[in-house]
């Protein structure tokens, strides 16, 4: 009975220890300027498999071992790409706001049509 418990005690503090090497980050990204959320950014970890996508309110979640000593990197089709030393997110808080800066390319919607030619059969 006194070996179980034991068992026990040390498979308890373990799995302490295990989550307990990890860094959550809540992110929020916003528009510099406009102060909008930005929906559908990238966040991950280079060189992993670490990574996550923002929300329409532009926030997500993403858990980093404490082994991993890679950039954060923050990638959208409309805004500069940033890139976090590893050094610095771990001094993040728990829920830091990020402002990125649009790069100019502005996409619209476009609509493609397609007629058939004379000579198709």
């Amino acid at each position: 009975m006194k070996r179980i418990l034991i068992c026990y005690i040390i498979t308890f503090f373990s799995s302490i220890l295990l989550l307990g090497q990890s860094k959550q980050l809540d992110l929020k990204l916003i528009d510099i300027y406009t102060h909008q959320p930005i929906p559908d950014a990238h966040i991950f970890v280079g060189n992993t498999t670490i990574g996550s996508v923002t929300d329409q309110e532009g926030q997500t979640t993403i858990i980093i071992p404490i082994g991993i000593t890679e950039d954060l990197i923050i990638s959208h089709l409309s805004y500069q790409t940033q890139l976090i030393d590893h050094e610095n997110y771990r001094a993040f808080g728990n829920s830091p706001t990020l402002f990125l800066t649009p790069n100019g390319n502005d996409l619209t919607q476009i609509t493609i049509t397609a007629e058939r030619g004379r000579k198709w059969k």
